[in-house]
């Protein structure tokens, strides 16, 4: 299963759980990405043959130390760059990055565009990825969001674009902010009086290398103009030039950042991207509606009222709410079809006789195909709780503290498995392993990591991120390397975390048990106990088909102390989605000595 890498929201992708996690990155052929991590960057899809992978220094989760070395001269610090956007009601963030260079003697080029669109009525997140870089298509028009209770996502170019109701097994895709990918500054420079940026007051800062705590390795030319009311980035502007120190062996140019935040408190409606579903209808029920499940686009529901009284409800109610009735409705005893026309496309109301009177309304947008029932939820399966699987799909996210702080003061984890993948070359499925060994205190973390692919030699890393900067170890010394302990830290869980998330979907309780001297419920999670409806939901974003083991739940805090998963990956072929075989996978997890850890750099 591959693991795609992206810029500060690699590790956000764990924050799936149970949820169906939408725009994981993980393409259908299950080839792995490339791109390798260097001194001094932080690493995405290399974006096209040649070039070198996408950079930027650390990101706003990782601020530097304050110390004489890693500060520019001036007053103002911007120490997380995405400050003070949680309370605005609305606006449109962009953010445009390029880089124009050479990789081993030869011209390299690419760019890359994200968005963020945040509105409260309704509530909406939305965000797109796109890139100029061959290379990048895998990521290009990416889609993910949250609108009005539907989560939507796009994981790959020219894949139809998913949409499910927000719920127990469906958290919705992480949050992809364009500000979480600027660097912060420390001691900027005020650059003269307030400006008027895209209608607000703004106060303008400049800075260069020595806010970045990149003296010696690049040549930084920054600014910022942060609103006067409210601290937040209106506007940043960044270059940063450098040799192979920097980005990495073979490659020197420049990069630079443009970011806007526009439409500030302005509003506006967030509405699903081109050939994503609609949201949930906004239709009336007749009053002894029951069994209703709803649906992006779809709403099904029984009633014990006739078919000819439940034509006759929607004739009369859908006009008031602007319906237009498309020709003469087909009524008879037994079955209704009446159809009915907006500005957001065609509304169709099906009745039928089944025993009971079923009625299904279903949204054609325009210019779209209707869309088609998806399956009705099942009952939960005799001894499997909802709460159960809610329970199981969090444990990992507050062990690693994933999208909050860990649950647990301070652990020592260890961790391996074995991750398939498809190689298109031998047409069979080959297994990449793992181990980890993590002290965790807090924020802080000692990690040792080394992964082996078939005939390869192993890769190993150890390192560390102590005061939110990354070090490596090298000669019983820690050396500065932004971005090289994050993206390791967040990858190796993400097969974990797919494995758990299925497999979470069919849980069992099994009593309780000592786990590392804690009181952990234990659950056996099985894909064949899954609710069909949420099994066939997560299928759509990750090839994981099966899965099947035990975990450990810590009582206290619901954090993960142990895991043992066995799951099957089906790779498909991305453009005729025929299977092209299996691979078999395996993931350990054992959680100690809580409590007791501490984390230092030697």
């Amino acid at each position: 299963m591959a693991r795609r890498h992206w810029v500060g929201w690699t590790s956000a992708l764990l924050m799936l759980g149970a949820a169906v996690l939408a725009c994981a990155g993980l393409p259908a052929s299950g080839t792995p990405a490339t791109a390798t991590p260097v001194p001094g960057t932080l690493v995405g899809p290399a974006p096209a043959t040649g070039t070198p992978p996408a950079v930027a220094p650390p990101t706003a989760s990782s601020s530097p130390t304050e110390t004489p070395a890693s500060r520019g001269p001036g007053s103002f610090d911007l120490a997380d760059p995405s400050a003070g956007l949680s309370s605005l009601t609305s606006y449109h963030a962009s953010l445009q990055m390029q880089f124009t260079g050479t990789q081993d003697g030869q011209p390299a080029s690419w760019a890359r565009r994200l968005s963020m669109a945040v509105a409260q009525q309704p509530a909406a997140r939305l965000w797109t990825i796109d890139s100029s870089a061959p290379s990048d298509q895998a990521i290009s028009a990416l889609v993910g969001g949250v609108i009005a209770g539907v989560s939507y996502s796009r994981q790959q170019p020219g894949e139809p674009c998913a949409a499910a109701v927000l719920g127990p097994n469906v958290t919705g895709p992480p949050p992809v902010e364009p500000a979480d990918w600027l660097p912060p500054a420390l001691g900027a420079e005020a650059a003269g009086p307030a400006q008027t940026i895209n209608g607000l007051a703004a106060n303008h800062y400049t800075f260069d290398e020595r806010a970045l705590d990149l003296v010696g390795l690049a040549k930084v030319s920054g600014e910022v103009w942060v609103a006067s009311g409210g601290g937040f980035v209106v506007k940043y502007l960044l270059t940063a030039e450098g040799n192979a120190d920097y980005f990495g062996p073979g490659a020197q140019g420049k990069m630079s950042w443009d970011y806007e935040l526009q439409d500030i408190n302005q509003p506006f409606t967030v509405n699903p991207p081109p050939g994503c579903p609609p949201g949930l209808l906004d239709v009336p029920l007749p009053p002894n509606a029951a069994g209703v499940v709803k649906d992006p686009g779809h709403t099904t529901f029984t009633t014990t009222t006739t078919v000819r009284d439940v034509a006759t409800f929607y004739t009369s109610t859908l006009p008031t709410a602007g319906w237009q009735a498309i020709g003469d409705p087909l009524v008879t005893n037994t079955q209704a079809l009446l159809s009915f026309r907006r500005a957001e496309g065609q509304l169709t109301v099906l009745t039928i006789v089944s025993g009971t009177t079923q009625v299904s309304i279903s949204l054609e947008p325009a210019g779209q195909a209707a869309p088609g029932p998806t399956p009705t939820p099942q009952a939960t399966p005799a001894g499997a709780t909802t709460d159960a699987g809610s329970l199981i799909g969090k444990a990992l996210n507050l062990t690693l503290g994933t999208g909050q702080p860990p649950a647990l003061p301070s652990a020592h984890l260890e961790a391996s498995g074995a991750d398939p993948a498809w190689n298109s070359g031998l047409g069979q499925a080959e297994v990449t392993t793992y181990t980890v060994q993590a002290d965790m205190q807090g924020a802080d973390l000692h990690l040792l990591y080394s992964t082996a692919k078939p005939n390869q030699p192993p890769s190993n890393l150890d390192g560390f991120i102590v005061g939110g900067k990354e070090y490596l170890l090298a000669n019983g010394q820690a050396q500065p390397v932004p971005g090289r302990v994050k993206l390791p830290w967040s990858e190796w869980p993400l097969n974990a975390a797919f494995a758990l998330a299925a497999a979470a979907s069919g849980p069992t309780p099994q009593g309780e048990a000592d786990a590392g001297g804690r009181t952990a419920e234990v659950f056996a999670v099985d894909t064949a106990n899954a609710n069909p409806a949420a099994l066939a939901a997560l299928k759509s974003f990750t090839n994981i088909t099966a899965s099947k083991g035990t975990v450990w739940i810590d009582k206290a805090t619901g954090a993960l102390l142990k895991a043992v998963l066995d799951y099957q990956a089906t790779f498909t072929n991305p453009a005729s989605k025929a299977v092209l075989g299996t691979g078999n996978g395996h993931v350990e997890i054992t959680v100690s000595n809580v409590g007791s850890v501490t984390v230092a750099l030697p």
